[in-house]
């Protein structure tokens, strides 16, 4: 099949018109990367990768943004890119290479909430419940709250 069209959609997005009728949505990095241009051959393979690759960048891009507002457990910021849409499969990739960076750390963000909770004083049992709810692991909390001088 071939790009008929390539337009700017979005902010971050362009819209490639393919010769089969589907339409793509890119990032527009990934349409500069690889030289993208209007009658250039593309199988269903390559598009098949463009998307993915394009994914891949969109899921990061998104998930350093939450990360600049907030901290976020693993699973709490793999499950929020999730419900904004984006594959199961991007979403596993970026979580990795972002733990690999040391960007996210759910035992840093443990002892950052026993430290919380201890100088709110709540609670142990309160406090574990918290930890479990934002997805940190029942030994991870369990650890941090014997450190910690809850009552």
């Amino acid at each position: 099949m071939q790009i008929i069209s390539i337009n700017k959609d979005r902010l971050h997005l362009t819209r490639l018109s393919l010769s089969d009728g589907r339409d793509l949505l890119l990032d527009n990095d990934v349409v500069f990367e690889k030289s993208l241009f209007v009658g250039m051959e593309i199988d269903l393979e390559g598009v098949k990768e463009l998307s993915h690759i394009s994914q891949v960048k969109r899921v990061k891009a998104r998930a350093l943004w939450y990360l600049e507002r907030m901290d976020y457990t693993e699973k709490a910021l793999f499950e929020k890119l999730v419900r904004a849409g984006f594959s199961k499969k991007a979403s596993a990739k970026v979580m990795a290479r972002l733990c690999e960076l040391g960007l996210i750390d759910d035992r840093r963000y443990a002892e950052r909430m026993a430290e919380k909770c201890r100088e709110n004083n709540i609670s142990k049992r309160e406090a574990m419940q918290k930890m479990l709810l934002k997805g940190i692991s029942y030994d991870l909390a369990k650890e941090m709250l014997e450190e910690c001088e809850c009552d």
